[in-house]
Protein backbone atom coordinates (compact mmCIF):
# COMPACT_ATOMS: atom_id res chain seq x y z
CA UNK A 1 0.00 0.00 0.00
CA UNK A 2 1.30 3.27 -1.08
CA UNK A 3 1.74 5.93 1.80
CA UNK A 4 -0.42 8.13 0.49
CA UNK A 5 -2.78 5.39 0.71
CA UNK A 6 -2.69 4.38 4.52
CA UNK A 7 -2.37 8.04 5.62
CA UNK A 8 -5.81 8.21 4.10
CA UNK A 9 -6.76 5.57 5.88
CA UNK A 10 -5.84 6.39 9.21
CA UNK A 11 -7.21 9.73 8.71
CA UNK A 12 -10.89 7.42 7.94
CA UNK A 13 -9.98 5.72 10.74
CA UNK A 14 -9.92 8.61 13.20
CA UNK A 15 -12.75 10.40 12.07
CA UNK A 16 -14.99 7.01 12.21
CA UNK A 17 -13.57 6.68 15.93
CA UNK A 18 -15.04 10.57 16.32
CA UNK A 19 -18.05 9.64 14.99
CA UNK A 20 -18.58 6.85 17.22
CA UNK A 21 -17.77 9.21 20.06
CA UNK A 22 -20.34 11.79 18.55
CA UNK A 23 -22.86 8.94 17.85
CA UNK A 24 -22.13 7.58 21.81
CA UNK A 25 -22.61 11.35 23.10
CA UNK A 26 -25.91 12.04 21.19
CA UNK A 27 -27.24 8.53 22.27
CA UNK A 28 -26.69 9.33 25.88
CA UNK A 29 -28.29 13.35 25.19
CA UNK A 30 -31.01 10.98 23.39
CA UNK A 31 -31.31 8.83 26.81
CA UNK A 32 -31.29 11.90 29.18
CA UNK A 33 -33.91 13.82 27.12
CA UNK A 34 -36.01 10.82 26.93
CA UNK A 35 -35.78 10.66 30.88
CA UNK A 36 -36.50 14.64 31.14
CA UNK A 37 -39.38 13.99 29.17
CA UNK A 38 -40.85 10.90 30.98
CA UNK A 39 -40.31 13.28 34.83
CA UNK A 40 -42.12 16.37 32.91
CA UNK A 41 -45.00 14.14 31.24
CA UNK A 42 -44.81 12.14 35.18
CA UNK A 43 -44.94 16.32 36.40
CA UNK A 44 -47.76 17.27 34.38
CA UNK A 45 -49.81 13.93 35.50
CA UNK A 46 -49.10 14.70 38.87
CA UNK A 47 -50.23 18.76 38.58
CA UNK A 48 -53.44 17.49 37.08
CA UNK A 49 -54.04 14.67 39.63
CA UNK A 50 -53.45 17.60 42.01
CA UNK A 51 -55.61 19.90 40.63
CA UNK A 52 -58.84 17.11 40.32
CA UNK A 53 -58.15 16.66 44.41
CA UNK A 54 -58.06 20.39 45.02
CA UNK A 55 -61.54 20.30 42.97
CA UNK A 56 -62.99 17.36 44.88
CA UNK A 57 -62.10 18.80 47.96
CA UNK A 58 -63.44 22.03 47.33
CA UNK A 59 -66.59 20.15 45.93
CA UNK A 60 -66.80 18.33 49.21
CA UNK A 61 -66.41 21.39 50.97
CA UNK A 62 -69.06 23.60 48.64
CA UNK A 63 -71.56 20.09 49.24
CA UNK A 64 -70.97 20.21 52.71
CA UNK A 65 -71.76 23.77 53.25
CA UNK A 66 -74.87 23.50 51.54
CA UNK A 67 -75.81 20.25 53.36
CA UNK A 68 -75.50 22.32 56.79
CA UNK A 69 -77.48 25.21 54.97
CA UNK A 70 -80.25 22.53 54.21
CA UNK A 71 -80.21 21.31 57.11
CA UNK A 72 -80.87 24.84 59.03
CA UNK A 73 -83.46 25.64 56.41
CA UNK A 74 -85.37 22.13 57.54
CA UNK A 75 -85.22 23.11 61.07
CA UNK A 76 -86.65 26.74 59.98
CA UNK A 77 -89.56 25.31 58.41
CA UNK A 78 -90.32 22.75 60.98
CA UNK A 79 -90.65 26.11 63.51
CA UNK A 80 -92.75 27.74 60.62
CA UNK A 81 -95.67 25.16 61.28
CA UNK A 82 -98.57 26.67 61.76
CA UNK A 83 -101.90 25.18 64.52
CA UNK A 84 -105.00 25.99 63.75
CA UNK A 85 -106.55 29.17 64.69
CA UNK A 86 -108.22 29.09 68.20
CA UNK A 87 -110.11 32.85 69.45
CA UNK A 88 -110.01 32.85 73.08
CA UNK A 89 -112.60 35.65 72.85
CA UNK A 90 -115.54 34.16 71.19
CA UNK A 91 -114.77 30.03 69.98
CA UNK A 92 -117.33 30.82 67.11
CA UNK A 93 -114.36 32.31 65.40
CA UNK A 94 -111.93 29.23 65.75
CA UNK A 95 -110.93 27.33 63.04
CA UNK A 96 -113.11 23.48 63.09
CA UNK A 97 -110.02 21.89 63.21
CA UNK A 98 -108.25 22.96 65.95
CA UNK A 99 -111.02 21.11 68.03
CA UNK A 100 -112.20 24.73 69.87
CA UNK A 101 -115.05 26.07 67.56
CA UNK A 102 -118.67 26.13 68.57
CA UNK A 103 -119.86 26.81 65.65
CA UNK A 104 -121.84 23.28 64.66
CA UNK A 105 -121.94 24.13 60.94
CA UNK A 106 -118.31 24.73 60.06
CA UNK A 107 -115.79 22.43 59.08
CA UNK A 108 -113.07 21.88 57.72
CA UNK A 109 -109.76 24.47 57.77
CA UNK A 110 -110.79 27.82 57.69
CA UNK A 111 -107.75 29.58 59.24
CA UNK A 112 -104.96 28.52 56.37
CA UNK A 113 -103.31 26.76 58.44
CA UNK A 114 -103.33 23.64 56.23
CA UNK A 115 -102.77 24.98 53.32
CA UNK A 116 -99.45 26.82 54.89
CA UNK A 117 -98.35 23.31 56.42
CA UNK A 118 -99.12 21.26 52.83
CA UNK A 119 -96.08 24.26 51.82
CA UNK A 120 -94.02 23.52 54.68
CA UNK A 121 -94.09 19.74 54.09
CA UNK A 122 -93.86 19.75 50.42
CA UNK A 123 -90.71 21.83 51.39
CA UNK A 124 -89.27 19.83 54.27
CA UNK A 125 -90.18 16.51 52.05
CA UNK A 126 -87.54 18.11 49.56
CA UNK A 127 -84.89 19.20 52.08
CA UNK A 128 -84.83 15.76 53.23
CA UNK A 129 -84.39 13.78 50.40
CA UNK A 130 -81.65 16.46 49.30
CA UNK A 131 -80.30 15.58 52.78
CA UNK A 132 -80.97 11.72 52.06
Amino acid sequence: MPADVDIELAHAVREIAQLHLEVARLTRERDELKQKVHYLATEIHMDQAQETLTSADKLRQERDALRACVTQLAGALRGLRRSHRICDEDCWYSCPESGECCNEKATGCNCGANEANATIDTALAAAEKFLG
